[in-house]
C-alpha cells in the first residue's frame, strides 16, 4: 500500500503500513531506519497457537541510533 496511501486511508491499515509510514517518516528526517519482517510471539492463549498456514507474519521498523 505504501506510506501515503496508509496516511489517507479510510480502511484499517496493519503492521506493515504503519511500518511503511514510520519509515518514510524517519527517513524524511534523515533518522537511519529499516523494516524488519518476522513471526510475533505471543504469551496469550487466545492468539496462539500461532499458525505457519495463516498469514501471521509481522512488520516494525528497526531505527539506527549512533548514541547508543
Amino acid at each position: 500500500m505504501g506510506a501515503l496511501k496508509a496516511l489517507n486511508s479510510k480502511n484499517p491499515v496493519v503492521c506493515m503500513e504503519f511500518t511503511d509510514l514510520f519509515i518514510a517518516l524517519c527517513r524524511a528526517a534523515g533518522i537511519p531506519v529499516r523494516e524488519v519482517n518476522g513471526y510475533a510471539h505471543t504469551n496469550n492463549p487466545k492468539l496462539r497457537p500461532l499458525s505457519l498456514t495463516l498469514d501471521v507474519l509481522h512488520a516494525w521498523p528497526e531505527y539506527y541510533d549512533e548514541n547508543k
